[in-house]
């Protein structure tokens, strides 16, 4: 009898693990497969998630315009519940995200959406920006995320930190526009909690 218990258990963790490894690389397809090629930028993103799948979200998007938009997202917590909502969350974007226009109220209707659905325990930091490689104008939103860094040709870093609370927790909040300007050799790096709380 016991020996037919454990042979269920191990069949169930089969499938289990087969199930997981196909919802990471469903995952890993709502992703960016490349960043797009925007003359005088170098445009870098990668991701790995702790348990096969997670809650960490980044994407590019070319407008015709020729500006383009770059994001990072951090669902709270690990595995199937933070993929699931990584999944709604990337789905919103292309939606809201679709044209460029003002980045604020975008992020409003986002909060919205995402506190219309998102369970008491969960909430999604964010950070989004559009930037004019013409004139390295950045526009962006930073919705309770770790700060992305500047850091200056001269070895100067400077914080993006304007934009509101963590999405999903007021959804009447407003969330404000941050300014900044890219010069040549600077350079723009979003990440994650996995970065700053990452153990060797």
């Amino acid at each position: 009898i016991e020996h037919a218990r454990l042979a269920e258990v191990e069949q169930a963790e089969r499938l289990l693990a087969k199930d997981l490894d196909q919802a990471a690389k469903i995952q890993m397809g709502l992703l960016p497969r490349c960043a797009p090629a925007i003359s005088g930028f170098d445009l870098f993103g990668q991701t790995a998630a702790c348990r096969g799948v997670g809650g960490d979200y980044y994407d590019f998007m070319a407008y015709p315009d020729g500006s383009f938009m770059m994001l990072v997202g951090d669902v709270a917590g690990k595995g199937m519940p933070a993929a699931l909502m990584m999944s709604s969350l990337q789905a919103r974007v292309h939606v809201l995200f679709e044209n460029p226009g003002n980045l604020g109220a975008h992020v409003v209707r986002l909060n919205k959406a995402v506190a219309a659905n998102c369970p008491d325990n969960r909430f999604i930091t964010l950070f989004i920006c559009n930037i004019d490689p013409q004139t390295g104008e950045v526009t962006y939103c930073n919705a309770g995320h770790n700060p992305p860094l500047i850091v200056r040709a001269n070895g100067e870093v400077e914080k993006l930190t304007t934009g509101g609370i963590i999405l999903g927790i007021m959804p009447r909040f407003v969330y404000q526009e941050g300014q900044a300007r890219l010069e040549s050799g600077d350079s723009l790096v979003l990440f994650s909690d996995g970065v700053t709380e990452a153990a060797r």
